[in-house]
């Protein structure tokens, strides 16, 4: 069984702790001594292992004050990294492929089980595949030599990512396709929010990929030039992401909401069967623990996961303060849990609908990538408290509002 409970107290400890590695981002060279060795969560010096790498990629051979990130909507591909490399103001470039997989079970290194869902379901794991060399240049030296050493059949977790599967060097994780044994534990930021990095091929059971670029500059200033060069390349009319280091937590596809190990610390973990429509079996016992139905102003009853309410009935207290509650059509409330991915895709990244920490207001006036109509007033209320909205994202949700800080007690 998963653990669905958690206190809001050791949450919030966990997120002050790799938010603080997570801010620092990816620093290309990293801030640690090139010598410093790198280690297993036991300590132990991690073994150097061989894996392939994908020849359209070029390893970086200079240190750069800047990673950038680039992402679309429909992914970057590999051509462009390639074209990308060596050209003026780049030192280097890597390209990520971001997916779902789902744990079926987890054995620790002595043979113990630690998580092995019931009823048939799996637990959503928040993973990218890496090509190993390339992609060790953007993390801290001393975790440089643990990227290196992955390949298709080995992972590294990261920090929060460990900490969700009470994990060590040397377990097992048995995914629905494969197994894949944990070689070691390294910051959040070096998986740039992920759960888990693998080497090797992208796996034969990902029906959604999400392939994102990390571009470490030569100089800062390069950044203006390079940016538009990656637009040129994914073509005039295509939604680009651009980001640096400081503008984002981490460095990675989907950047303007909590990873996903984030929201399992926060909100709690659920496994699922995944259906072909898109949405999800979850788990009753998650359900019972972490949804409830209660009133909240202006909307009626609602329900959402029962950690976010206090932030959700002091927002609507606001906007009624304001004199602002007419704008809110409760009529026209498209709801908060909904436990599906996003756009009820297969296959796709699940949506925090699923955890029931985002909700939509207003809906047949904010169509998902339509130009948003919502009152700027109460998308600043909303802002001004830890929520994030879809109105700003590359495809703009101008409906949608979700949790993206810890909540605070009401």
């Amino acid at each position: 069984m998963t653990r669905s409970r958690r206190t809001a107290g050791t949450a919030s400890s966990v997120l002050v702790g790799v938010m603080i590695g997570g801010l620092v981002t990816f620093g290309f060279g990293g801030r640690l001594g090139e010598g410093d060795a790198p280690t297993d969560a036991r300590g132990t010096p991690s073994p150097s292992l061989s894996s392939p790498e994908p020849v359209e990629l070029v390893v970086p051979t200079k240190r750069a004050p800047t990673t950038m990130l680039a992402w679309t909507a429909s992914g970057i591909p590999a051509s462009i990294a390639a074209s990308l490399s060596g050209s003026p103001g780049v030192a280097g470039v890597v390209r990520v492929v971001a997916g779902i997989d789902w744990i079926a079970k987890t054995v620790a290194e002595e043979g113990t089980v630690i998580d092995q869902p019931s009823g048939g379901r799996f637990i959503p794991l928040d993973i990218a595949v890496v090509p190993p060399t390339a992609y060790s240049a953007f993390v801290k030296p001393s975790e440089r030599q643990l990227i290196r050493s992955l390949d298709g059949r080995s992972a590294v977790l990261s920090v929060t990512g460990a900490e969700l599967r009470r994990a060590r060097a040397g377990m097992k994780i048995y995914l629905r396709d494969r197994t894949v044994t944990v070689v070691g534990i390294v910051s959040d930021d070096s998986t740039g929010g992920y759960e888990a990095l693998v080497g090797g091929a992208v796996p034969g059971s990902w029906t959604r990929e999400y392939p994102f670029l990390l571009v470490a500059l030569e100089r800062a200033s390069a950044r203006a030039k390079v940016g538009k060069r990656v637009e040129r390349m994914v073509g005039a009319g295509t939604p680009l992401q651009l980001r640096a280091q400081g503008e984002t937590p981490f460095l990675r596809y989907g950047d303007s909401v909590l990873s996903e190990a984030y929201v399992k610390v926060l909100f709690g973990e659920f496994s699922a069967i995944p259906l072909p429509d898109g949405t999800l079996d979850v788990d009753p016992a998650y359900r019972a623990d972490h949804i409830i139905t209660a009133p909240v102003p202006i909307l009626g009853e609602v329900t959402c996961n029962r950690a976010i309410f206090p932030a959700l009935r002091r927002v609507m207290r606001q906007i009624i303060n304001e004199g602002l509650e007419h704008i809110i059509d409760p009529a026209d409330f498209g709801g908060c849990y909904s436990p599906r991915t996003i756009i009820s895709g297969p296959g796709a990244r699940l949506s925090h609908h699923a955890y029931g920490i985002g909700f939509d207001l207003n809906v047949s006036e904010n169509a998902y990538a339509r130009q948003p109509r919502l009152d700027p007033r109460i998308v600043k209320i909303f802002e001004a408290n830890d929520f994030t909205w879809g109105g700003r994202w590359l495809v703009p949700d101008g409906m949608h509002f979700e949790w993206n800080s810890f909540p605070a007690a009401d």
